[in-house]
């Protein structure tokens, strides 16, 4: 079964969808990179180590259930020393593989985490968290289409996986097929109801939808239950704002980034919009506040005043 055409994202909805994904960051920029990790392919080099021999003799699945607690706690680095154990003493374990690869990919390093989960899925075509996470990696990558078909091989074989159905559902969105995330999102809801990150992801759908009232429900219900989450406020604040609200826009705003970062928001928000006018007044509202430091706001303008002149030719 294909879960995914091969349409591209337009530019409008993809800078918007950036721009939510990092409103946890100081203010907004034009386009995302993505950074790799100073560290290089699996190494016991520079890690710290537990006593080497305690965990020279522990049995395999007790050496990857301590990675696994260490990923789950973000120590990459020992979650990383645990997992290149585990395939010392089994390189064809896919629940080794899919560890490492997961570790890898989470320190930036796309295409070893790859292969790591393509090893997996040859030595157990069935198991999940491999699919899943080659399907996070693909995406990482900008490769909704290949993450989509890993997400919906999870489906295939269990259509009740709630994990699958919610990384399917944010691929969508990010690949600009929003109507197809939603009732996939609604179906997760219906399973996880209390689920902050899940109302979030669908209130973010909204927001591309331009189904600015439910968008507002939904990260409403979210910021009930996780207040002092970063993303989500912010993305309940740009709902706000293209709903017209721009007080209460500004009024979360400030409670994560600032003042000055808080209009600096608002005229990128109003930049995707195209409502230049607007945007340049909070730019310049933002350099108004905090000229000598805010430098983000004096780029964007620079940016603003690109994009009219491209609009008005």
């Amino acid at each position: 079964m294909t879960f995914f055409g091969t349409k591209q994202c337009s530019l409008p909805t993809a800078a918007l969808a950036s721009v939510l994904l990092i409103f946890s960051l100081s203010g907004c920029v034009q386009e995302v990179k993505r950074t790799k990790s100073s560290e290089g392919p699996p190494t016991l080099e520079n890690v710290p180590k537990p006593k080497k021999s305690k965990m020279l003799n522990l049995p395999i699945e007790e050496v990857m259930s301590k990675g696994r607690d260490y990923l789950e706690e973000n120590n990459l680095q020992l979650a990383r020393l645990y997992f290149t154990r585990a395939l010392a003493i089994d390189s064809n374990s896919p629940k080794a593989l899919t560890g490492m690869g997961e570790v890898l990919r989470q320190q930036g390093h796309f295409e070893e985490a790859e292969s790591l989960f393509q090893q997996a899925i040859e030595n157990d075509p069935d198991y999940h968290p491999a699919l899943l996470g080659a399907g996070r990696t693909a995406r990482n990558h900008g490769k909704y289409a290949g993450a989509a078909n890993y997400f919906g091989t999870v489906l295939e074989q269990n259509p009740e996986n709630v994990e699958a159905m919610a990384e399917l559902a944010l691929t969508y969105d990010l690949a600009e097929k929003m109507l197809l995330a939603e009732p996939l999102y609604q179906q997760v809801i219906e399973k996880r109801p209390n689920d902050p990150q899940v109302l979030n992801n669908l209130g973010f759908n909204y927001i591309l939808q331009k189904r600015y009232d439910r968008a507002v429900f939904y990260l409403s219900r979210a910021l009930n239950l996780k207040p002092e989450d970063e993303v989500i406020r912010n993305n309940l604040a740009s709902a706000y704002l293209f709903k017209g609200q721009e007080q209460k826009a500004l009024a979360l705003f400030e409670k994560t980034v600032g003042e000055a970062a808080s209009y600096n928001n608002l005229g990128f928000l109003y930049m995707t919009q195209e409502k230049f006018q607007k945007a340049e007044e909070a730019f310049k509202k933002a350099l108004e506040i905090n000229p000598t430091y805010y430098v983000k706001a004096r780029k964007n303008l620079d940016y603003l005043k690109e994009l009219k002149e491209e609009s008005s030719e």
